[in-house]
């Protein structure tokens, strides 16, 4: 059996745990997670003996998202991570090419060209098909 040297370790979200052979392929993994949608998750990277490094969660108040290309799942994850509805979401919806459908009635927050994001009857932004 190989062992494997290095574990990242979410303090949420324990399933996610992954092993690495090198400290490097770890720290670059926990970059990739990041910029995917595990911002409020706090990690740290252990060799079984000790924590090595600490990943503090990431608020969303600390990070501008006003001028990132994303797609509209990852928006989504955005605005059910927030406590509430922010401005930088129609900056967001601007700088992405999206149409801003927040008027149309109460559920509407945009639309791609093959996607529809609204919000579920628990208050959910969710992606849906056109």
């Amino acid at each position: 059996m190989i062992m494997k040297n290095y574990t990242l370790v979410f303090l949420r979200s324990q399933e996610l745990n992954k092993d690495f052979d090198s400290l490097k392929e770890a720290k670059k993994y926990v970059e990739e997670a990041r910029n995917e949608h595990y911002l409020n998750e706090e990690m740290y990277i252990t060799n079984g003996y000790r924590i090595l490094k600490k990943y503090p969660a990431i608020s969303l108040p600390d990070i501008d998202f006003s001028k990132m290309k994303m797609s509209l799942s990852q928006f989504a994850d955005i605005i059910n991570e927030a406590d509430e509805w922010s401005n930088e979401f129609k900056k967001i919806i601007e700088y992405n090419g999206w149409k801003d459908t927040s008027g149309v009635d109460q559920w509407s927050i945009c639309e791609s060209a093959t996607e529809k994001l609204n919000f579920d009857d628990n208050g959910q932004a969710v992606v849906l098909d056109k």
